[in-house]
């Protein structure tokens, strides 16, 4: 495995400056101690083994339509009270 980054002050001060904020001493130390816990959540993922579990290509298609949220739900408009030739009627804008 690939040797870990240390974050150091220096180091988020210059990704601060590259973003163009300006940290305080308390953000700077508060922002370097979160970027290197993140960066240690992230050695934990690289060390999951995935090589025998299969992709999902298309979830939402295996998935029950009870499953989705209501703004994912299919909605056939042909079913639809306020549809017409496969569309939705809308109002008319002027």
């Amino acid at each position: 495995m690939a040797e870990s980054l240390q974050v150091t002050e220096a180091l988020t001060q210059k990704a601060a400056e590259l973003s163009r904020l300006e940290l305080s001493p308390q953000e700077l130390s508060l922002f370097t101690r979160q970027l290197s816990d993140i960066l240690g959540y992230v050695e934990q993922l690289q060390e999951v083994k995935v090589d025998e579990i299969e992709p999902l290509s298309f979830p939402h298609s295996q998935l029950p339509a009870a499953s989705l949220r209501r703004d994912e739900a299919k909605v056939d408009p042909m079913e639809h009270p306020e549809s017409f030739e496969g569309g939705f009627k809308v109002p008319p804008i002027i």
